[in-house]
Formats: structure tokens, sequence, C-alpha cells
């Protein structure tokens, strides 16, 4: 296992897994969340072949680190944090790290008290009934191994954040003295929008001013100042705690924060869609008629610009996800994988700087899908769960194969989402790919699920019509005994066994046939209807009627299958 860095859980997932709870703290003075390294917290006796070094053992005899001098007080091991007994060292322990301590631990015991005293213990573990296992897995088979210790789970320290990704920041609920204010009075005692006197607007958290809200942005602790919405009274004695603003005082509330990297809301999904990832990328469109700007919110993990441009050494610039204006309006990534904050934006407002706030994503940028393998049979819908699950709610896009279509696209109406028929065999792992993609805010289309699709004949008879045909040399002489189809339904061929030549034929007054001999007995043809906005697909296995007779002549045919 990987060494843990930071550990971020709720407040509420703590108590119930039944972790030993802090004394509360102000909001204001969140303090960042002690992290644990695992590895370096167990003994390993085989640091050669782990990755992990030797670091505490917490059931050694010789004590615990709980200070720096071995034995003071009783039951130290001497390896405990430097600064623990004298605080004017370096490395002191962090405020209220060791206020409190829930562990949960086991230990094997015997199951009961027969016990012989000339024996050792080892064979004594069947009368006393310690766990073991036995060679030959009976109770009172030979004894294989004893439980002497076990350790089920390694410790882990988390502290509650503040917010989670995403999540708007209000003002502060205290006042500048840390004092309870009146429920909703943080809204009208501190200003709405954060002090800075950063000029490049570089801040870890973002102001959106038209939503007129503050926005958690960015994982890990951050800070935010604060500025009291009325001034003081005269010139303050500590300026450096107050902006100045024309000739007035207002007091800085600078407030920490510590911000998870789980999303306050489900995460989109976004695909590289440049270069060799065209192909399996999917740019999102931007409804215009909804949507009048994207602006992306970047941070320190998802810059916007992987590569900066510089015009001395002409390196070009390389963008990371970005609003592409050009028409069609996109949404367009590459180069940087990550999670970024993404705001929607409709028309300008009436004071012509501010743009209607129609809602954020927060958007999961990778560089390329893992595709789910699903089969399905020719004929049937094209599902975006194997299992049956209900898809409809997503909307498929396939990749366009440049070579041949894989698939029929029925557009339903009443605003229903399009359904695929699957329509030819597939061959090879790419021939057929489809991004299902799930509505967000302001009717964008993200991708959800990508599916790579398995097109096959169905192995059950079942699930044809069987079709005896007398054996034919030229289709003139096998369209002596056609199959009348209902023209009003128009049907069509869709696709047949790609035998050494065409085998099926249907005609413009919708008579269809198949064409068999002893080299070619058996046949497989997908009939296509269409009536109106319905549609439906028949399966045809036409059959050599003389070889019904001897069955092993299909042997060479795809009747084997």
């Amino acid at each position: 296992m990987k060494p843990i860095q930071r550990l971020l859980f709720p407040a509420a997932l703590l108590l119930a897994a039944g972790w030993l709870a802090l004394p509360a703290r102000a909001q204001q003075v969140l303090a960042a969340p002690l992290a644990i390294d695992q590895n370096s917290l167990l003994y390993h006796t085989n640091v050669a072949t782990s990755n992990a070094l030797v670091g505490l053992n917490w059931q050694s005899y010789r004590g615990v680190p709980i200070s720096n001098t071995n034995g003071t007080p009783v039951g130290s091991d001497g390896r405990g944090p430097f600064g623990q007994q004298s605080p004017d060292t370096i490395a002191a322990a962090s405020p209220q790290q060791f206020r409190g301590l829930s562990t949960i631990s086991g230990i094997p015991v015997q199951a009961t008290t027969n016990v012989n005293t000339n024996l050792n213990f080892y064979a004594n573990v069947p009368v006393l009934n310690w766990p073991h296992t036995t060679s030959d897995g009976t109770p009172s088979g030979p004894v294989l191994y004893v439980l002497r210790a076990a350790q089920v789970g390694a410790p882990y320290f988390a502290q509650q954040v503040s917010f989670y990704f995403g999540a708007v920041i209000p003002p502060p609920t205290t006042d500048e003295n840390g004092k309870a204010l009146a429920a909703g009075d943080n809204l009208v005692y501190w200003l709405q929008q954060p002090y800075t006197n950063n000029l490049t607007n570089a801040t870890p958290y973002y102001w959106s001013p038209n939503a007129r809200a503050v926005f958690a942005v960015q994982a890990g602790g951050i800070d935010i100042t604060w500025q009291k919405s009325t001034p003081t009274n005269g010139i303050p004695s500590d300026t450096n705690n107050y902006a100045l603003v024309g000739n007035f005082y207002y007091r800085l509330f600078k407030v920490h924060y510590l911000v998870s990297g789980a999303a306050i809301k489900p995460p989109q999904k976004m695909y590289w869609t440049e270069g060799g990832y065209q192909q399996s990328g999917h740019p999102i469109t931007i409804p215009q008629d909804r949507v009048s700007l994207v602006n992306v919110v970047y941070n320190q993990n998802f810059p916007k610009y992987s590569i900066p441009g510089d015009t001395t050494t002409q390196i070009p610039v390389t963008n990371t996800l970005w609003f592409s204006q050009t028409p069609p309006l996109l949404i367009r990534a590459d180069n940087v994988e990550g999670r970024v904050f993404v705001e929607l934006l409709g028309e300008l407002n009436a004071d012509g700087v501010t743009r209607r706030f129609l809602g954020f994503e927060i958007v999961d940028v990778y560089k390329e899908p893992s595709p789910t393998d699903v089969t399905v049979n020719l004929g049937d819908r094209v599902p975006a769960f194997q299992d049956g699950s209900d898809d409809s709610y997503l909307d498929p896009s396939p990749i366009q194969n440049l070579l041949q279509s894989f698939y029929y696209q029925q557009n339903n109406a009443n605003g229903a989402l399009p359904t695929l028929w699957a329509t030819r065999e597939t061959h090879n792992l790419t021939d057929f790919e489809v991004h299902w993609l799930i509505q967000g805010v302001a009717g964008l289309e993200w991708p959800y699920v990508f599916d790579r699709y398995h097109e096959v004949w169905p192995s059950d008879l079942t699930k044809y019509v069987d079709y005896i045909r007398p054996a034919a040399s030229t289709p003139a002489q096998a369209a002596l005994t056609p199959v009348q189809l209902p023209s009003a339904e128009a049907p069509s061929i869709a696709y047949q066994d790609p035998l050494d030549q065409v085998r099926a034929f249907l005609d413009s007054s919708g008579t269809f046939y198949t064409m068999l001999d002893a080299a070619h007995p058996a046949h497989r043809t997908l009939l296509q209807f269409n009536s109106s906005a319905n549609i439906a697909f028949e399966r045809v296995f036409s059959f050599l009627d003389v070889d019904l007779k001897s069955p092993a002549l299909f042997s060479n045919s795809v009747a084997v299958n």
C-alpha cells in the first residue's frame, strides 16, 4: 500500500466510524489535518522487499513514543516527537496532537482452560481450542498454523474539512473577535466579496460577480480575507488589519479553511480532444440559445496552460481545458488531467458587466476513456449497460467509423433520445464505440459511459425465422420461391453473411429470397422494417432443404455457429 498523505472526511463519517472527536473549534481557526504516513508508522522486518521504512512498532515491549527520553515517563521508548518535553526544541508536537486517541484492536484467546502441563503451547493448541488451522481441514486434524497475533487494520488520523470542492464559502459567522453573529447577520456584517490586493486575481478561491458568491475551487488549506461592511470610527492604531477605502478604514479578518478534494456534486467527465486523442475524446457542444459564455476557473493543480507561451524561445501555448468560441462553440481539453471548476453564464445583465448565472459544473479531465465491452445481438437495441439497466436518460454519441456503419440510429419523437440498433458484425475492438452522454447544467451533455461493442449473430436458433430453401444456381432460379414482405413497411436488407457473393435478395416489390447451394448450405440475413417512426428487425436463417436430412453437410457453413 502506498503512503497515505492526507485523509479528509466529513464529521458525520468520523462519528459513525467510532472515532474520538476532538473539541469543536471555531470555523475561523481550522487547522490543517494531521497527516500520517501509514508505511512509516508500522514496523516491517523485511524492509528490502517492501515499500515501507522501519517505523514505530506499537506492539513493542520496549514502550511507545510518548516522549523523546527513553523511560521518562514510564513506558516511553524515547522516539516521541522532539519538543514534547522541551517546547524550545525543534519539531514540537502540534497543538492538541495528543489530546485524545481511540484504538480498535484484538487478540487471539483460548476457548477452554483444558491444558496438559506436560506439553508445550503448540501441542496444547487443540485442547485449548486456540485459533488454528489443520492440514486436512478437519477440527481434529494435525495442526498446521497457529494464530499468535493479528493486525486487521492500520491507524489513520483525519480531520473535518471546512468545505467540499465547488461549495459556496459564506462570510464568517463570527465577528473579528470570534463572537458569534446572529443567524443571517454575517451576510450584512461582512462584504460578500473577499478583500484582496492581488492584482493578478490568482486567489485560491473564486469570487463570482455573476453569482455573487465565493466558491471553493482549490483543494487544501486556503486563506480568505474578509472585509467588514461598515468602517471603523477614526484611524485605528493598527492599520495593518484594515483596508483604506477612500478616507475610511474597514476591518479585515483573515480566515483559514480546509477544502476537501472531494466534490460538492457529482463531477462531469471530460477527455482530451486534440491530436491523437480526437478519436476517443468528445468535445462538449455548447447550446448557443442557452449559454453565452463558459468560464473555466483554474487552480494550482489544474493550470490554464501546461506550457506557457514564450516569445523568446517560440514555445507554443498549450491549453488544458478551454472554451472555443469559434463556431461551433465547444469545450475542448488537452495536456493536463485533474479537477477544475467551470462556470456557465447566459446573457449580460442590466449592468453590462456581469452575466446571468446558470450554474456550475465540476469537471474531471482524463487523458482518454476506459472502455466497457458490451456484447449485443444483431437486430437488437444497442444498450449502454450489459445488464440491461435503465439508460433512457443517456444520449448515445457514436464515434464515426469511416469505413462502414455498424448501427442504425432511430431519431425518436417528442424529445426522446435516439435509439441505436446493431446492424453489422464487428471484427475489431474499435469497430463500434459509443460515448453515452448525460445532461448537466444548462443542457450541456457530458461523457458518462464509454462502450466498445461486439455485435454478433445470436447463437440461439429460436431468435431467427427459419427459411427452408431449395438449391439454386442463379438468383433468377432462387427468385421462383420467394417470400412476399409487406411493402408498406419499407423492408430492406440491413446486413447478410458476407459469403462468396451476395446470396440474399429483395426486389422493389418486397419479395425476398436467398440463393443456396451445396457449397453454401446456410445463410443469415438481417431484415429491417420502417413504418412511420417505428423500427423493427427480423433475423432470417436460410437452410438448404436437402442438407437437413444429413446435418453433417452443414459443417463448413455458418450453421455451425
